[in-house]
């Protein structure tokens, strides 16, 4: 099965019609596995991978994708770190996998995908990455420069069978027990090749009989203040996702920085022109009718 088979792409106008065409996805699971998991991403274009698979693609570093692929080494590393630290944590009762969901949280490159039980979460980091990338040093979004591209939140339903196929389905370690409820988190890992993106890894050979898809919702970056204003009063805010120093930080920063005029734009007909080919004529009427323009 190609990997175009397996992925299904649906573009949202704005932020209520992601939320009309979201409304069938069910996720109560009675306490155990979810029956969907999401993840948000603030470029549309970008693989969903593990950070050690890109880094090896930013690195160039193809003649060394071995060490990259065998992160035992690494993971070795990281643990002598923690047992020098000034709070030392103990390993003793960890997994491999719950140790990699550990050093996650706090940044190490590893080789599990982040995914979260809810798709209000996903789409705050897809939004809020995109902001603080693009928007914060000025506070204002640039039509021209940015053009409506959009962001996108994934889908996929894991199933029974995950592990059969090879990839682990987990919470992560308990160290981490209030991050991991603050952001219903889960992680997956694959078992072999590491470093390929998840779409090429479900799509191989090996894989042709699991019935696994991801579906890929596109929502206009434009909106993106709008969805975080609104998930802000959903009470889906950095100060509630992220642990004490960390999300006081996060959260003070974004109060600072959202107060600006939200948008630039020089009524430059190519421009329009150029959206309404990448989003269609009924994006530019919903768009006229709530004044975006």
């Amino acid at each position: 099965m190609n990997s175009d088979s397996r992925l299904e792409t649906i573009r949202c106008l704005d932020w209520n019609d992601f939320l009309e065409k979201t409304r069938y996805f069910d996720n109560y699971s009675g306490g155990g596995q979810p029956a969907v998991l999401f993840r948000g991403q603030s470029n549309a274009d970008w693989l969903v991978e593990s950070t050690l698979a890109r880094a090896a693609k930013d690195r160039q570093d193809y003649a060394n994708m071995e060490k990259f692929s065998q992160p035992d080494k690494f993971l070795e590393r990281f643990k002598e770190g923690v047992v020098d630290c000034i709070s030392p944590i103990s390993l003793d009762n960890l997994t491999e996998n719950q140790i990699w969901s550990l050093g996650r949280h706090y940044g190490l490159i590893t080789p599990l995908i982040d995914w979260t039980e809810s798709i209000y979460i996903a789409t705050y980091f897809a939004a809020s990455d995109f902001w603080e990338r693009h928007c914060a040093a000025t506070g204002v979004y640039d039509f021209n420069l940015h053009k409506c591209r959009p962001i996108a939140i994934y889908a996929y339903q894991p199933g029974a069978n995950h592990d059969l196929y090879g990839l682990s389905l987990f919470q992560g370690a308990s160290q981490n027990l209030r991050r991991r409820r603050q952001q219903m988190g889960w992680f997956t890992v694959q078992k072999t090749d590491p470093y390929l993106d998840f779409l090429t890894w479900i799509s191989t050979k090996e894989r042709m009989e699991w019935p696994l898809k991801l579906t890929k919702f596109l929502i206009p970056s434009h909106v993106v203040e709008s969805i975080l204003a609104d998930l802000y009063r959903m009470n889906i805010r950095s100060l509630n996702l992220f642990d004490g120093i960390e999300g006081a930080v996060k959260y003070a920063n974004w109060e600072y920085k959202r107060f600006a005029p939200s948008s630039t734009w020089n009524d430059d007909p190519k421009l329009l022109e150029e959206i309404e080919g990448e989003w269609g004529s009924d994006f530019i009427k919903r768009w006229s009718s709530d004044k975006k323009l």
